[in-house]
Parts: structure tokens; C-alpha cells; sequence
């Protein structure tokens, strides 16, 4: 709710093709670029109803370009008091970025899993794809032949999170992730 309008155009080419148009004074050139976008939404009005899908207030063309969208749940009284107290406190810290931690995320970004799902759990998962684009093919979320794309990408993110091959554990846990993405919006 907060992007200015022509910020929502320039977001389109790099969220549907992954490359940007850079032309200034000295530079004319098309560049690949690893662009994602990671977005946060207040609803139109001041809560969510009973449709929050049609209350998010992006167009539906961008919204059909984010692989993910999920709806954050509200704290609940004893999480927010308890937040509330380390902070008055003092104790509530930003991440923690330890050597452990650090040295995680480089391996993690060398690792290249391999696709090792049997030939079944490979057509199961394709199935549950497939269901939820024809199921929300025609819906604010649009889901399309995009998924595709997110469906490789969110296994692949995974196993490189666990530092595995793409098997069908894997493969179950990024349906889940899909689906469940979308149950909170129904």
C-alpha cells in the first residue's frame, strides 16, 4: 500500500523475466538480474474481512507474480506481552548472525541439489501443481503457468536450505509450503 505507482511498473519486467533495461547517459544495455521481491501489504481498508484476497490493494497482474503469498496471523496476547517485556528489558535482539550461522548460508549458496524424487513422487507433486493452477487460474491469486517456475524454485530453495538433493520429501514439503500459502486466504 505504500509504493508509489510507477515503482509497481518497473517491478513487472523483473519479476516476469528476470531481466532489466538499464539506459542512462552512458549505459544502453539489457542485464539478467537475480531480482525477488519480498513484499508487505496493510488491506485497503483498516483490517481484513471475510475476502482478504481482494483486499491486499496490488493489482492482480502483480500480485500473480509472487510465488508465495501469505497472510501474517496477529500476536496473541501472551506472544505480544511477552515481546513487550524483553524489549523493556532490553533482551529483544536482532538476528543473530554467528560464525555457524554465517558460514550456512555460503555453503548453502555453492550447493546445487539434484533432482533424485522417484519418477512417482515427481508426477504427484506436478499433480498438485497443476491443481492449484487450475483451481486459482481465475482468481485474484492467478495462479499460472508461472508456477512452474515457483514450484522448481521453492523445491530447489529447500534443498539447498538442508544442504540435500531435491527427493520427495523435499518435493511434499514445497507443495505444503504452496498450499498452505494459499489456505489462508480461502
Amino acid at each position: 500500500d505504500k509504493i508509489p505507482t510507477q515503482d509497481i511498473e518497473h517491478c513487472y519486467e523483473l519479476l516476469s523475466n528476470g531481466m532489466c533495461s538499464i539506459h542512462s547517459a552512458r549505459a544502453h544495455e539489457t542485464i539478467k538480474s537475480s531480482f525477488v521481491m519480498i513484499a508487505f501489504a496493510n488491506p485497503v481498508n483498516a483490517v481484513f474481512t471475510s475476502t482478504p484476497i481482494n483486499e491486499i490493494g496490488l493489482p492482480s497482474i502483480l500480485l500473480s507474480r509472487f510465488a508465495l503469498i501469505v497472510k501474517a496471523d496477529e500476536l496473541d496476547g501472551s506472544l505480544m506481552k511477552e515481546l513487550l517485556r524483553k524489549r523493556m528489558l532490553g533482551e529483544a535482539s536482532d538476528y543473530d548472525f554467528s560464525k555457524s550461522y554465517l558460514l550456512w548460508v555460503l555453503d548453502s549458496r555453492k550447493h546445487r541439489p539434484k533432482m533424485v524424487a522417484s519418477t512417482n513422487e515427481f508426477d504427484s507433486y506436478l499433480d498438485r501443481v497443476h491443481s492449484i493452477i487450475e483451481r486459482f487460474r481465475k482468481t485474484p491469486l492467478q495462479r499460472d503457468l508461472r508456477m512452474g517456475d515457483y514450484a522448481r524454485r521453492i523445491a530447489i530453495t529447500i534443498a539447498r536450505t538442508n544442504l540435500s538433493d531435491v527427493d520427495g520429501k523435499v518435493l511434499e514439503e514445497a507443495a505444503d509450503l504452496i498450499e498452505g500459502s494459499i489456505e489462508q486466504w480461502r
